[in-house]
């Protein structure tokens, strides 16, 4: 077990550690619930169809995702939401042979990752199908439920750093309300999952140029197919 957490803040070294198992910990789940799939005794019998898999992640679960879409090929396609991409740069994955289609969600607003370097040049490297999808006033944690909470008091009485940072990073004032980004972000991504894992054709309008240019003054999208 990884000590992620210390007296003055996050154990590094062991976070570092962990974020290197995630992508296979997924494979693991993966591979862990195709066989409850199969089992005609377990409750999530037939509940998945395995040629149709896709994976979303926010942040270090963002990175997991991508590494995930580039390693196992039951993935058929991938919403990275503001990822550590530096990390796969690292371990030479080259985006432009990311194997499947790719919506790529960030915030123009971000403090803990900067969006140009993370996400949108990534992009950039990619092949279609490709979407890019950036809040102009989103911080990191408008992608969470984070900001739903009494941060103050988080912040405060219960002594959780990440909750003062989310403050001012996807929670302020100046920062897009989650009431009206989450909503953008659900039907961006789920219509995209909907469009390339179930052939749902109408679910095209979901997440394209003309949906995007209905809320032109919160959402920033590129898109190449």
């Amino acid at each position: 077990l990884y000590n992620l957490l210390e007296s003055d803040g996050y154990n590094m070294d062991d976070l570092f550690l962990s974020g290197l198992d995630r992508p296979l910990d997924m494979v693991a789940l993966l591979d862990e619930m195709l066989d409850w799939n199969v089992d005609p005794e377990n409750d999530f019998h037939n509940s998945i169809n395995a040629d149709r898999i896709g994976i979303s992640g926010h942040s270090f679960g963002g990175y997991t995702a991508l590494q995930v879409a580039f390693d196992d090929p039951r993935i058929k396609a991938v919403v990275p939401q503001e990822p550590v991409t530096t990390i796969l740069d690292l371990f030479g994955y080259k985006f432009a042979d990311l194997p499947v289609p790719c919506m790529m969600q960030a915030a123009a607003l971000d403090k803990t990752l900067p969006p140009e370097a993370e996400m949108h040049e990534p992009y950039l490297e990619m092949s279609a199908p490709k979407y890019y999808f950036e809040l102009i006033t989103g911080g990191h944690f408008t992608y969470s439920d984070i900001c739903i909470l009494d941060l103050v008091y988080v912040a405060n009485d219960l002594g959780i750093a990440d909750a003062e940072n989310a403050l001012d990073d996807g929670c302020a004032d100046y920062n897009v309300p989650v009431a009206i980004a989450q909503p953008l972000i659900n039907q961006f991504a789920i219509g995209f999952f909907n469009y390339y894992l179930r052939d749902s054709l109408g679910s095209h309008d979901y997440f394209t140029t003309p949906a995007a240019e209905e809320v032109k003054d919160i959402l920033v999208f590129e898109m190449e197919e």
